[in-house]
């Protein structure tokens, strides 16, 4: 049984059987937790587990960045997907 409390990225990515460059995305989106020590970056081990346990449901868009239009006309007609729901109950 490993008894660390705070593991290292590497570590953490290990655990969650993903890559070092999606954890550190996790982080930066704010979606994991973690802590800075000197220059160390650390993660606690309940936090990963609660991480682990939660729900997500991420769509298509939300887990890809999202391609904007090169046109500025074209991307200011664009209609977020919840504006186009309320207009089409409404």
């Amino acid at each position: 049984m490993n008894s660390k409390l705070l593991i290292s990225k590497k570590e953490a990515a290990l655990s969650l059987s993903v890559s070092l460059r999606f954890l550190e995305g996790l982080i930066g989106r704010k979606e994991l937790r973690a802590r800075r020590l000197g220059r160390r970056v650390l993660i606690e081990r309940r936090e990963l587990e609660r991480f682990a346990r939660r729900d997500h449901l991420l769509t298509a868009e939300q887990s890809s960045p999202r391609q904007t239009s090169q046109d500025p006309i074209a991307s200011a007609l664009e209609m977020p997907q919840d504006a186009q729901q309320c207009v089409t109950e409404g």
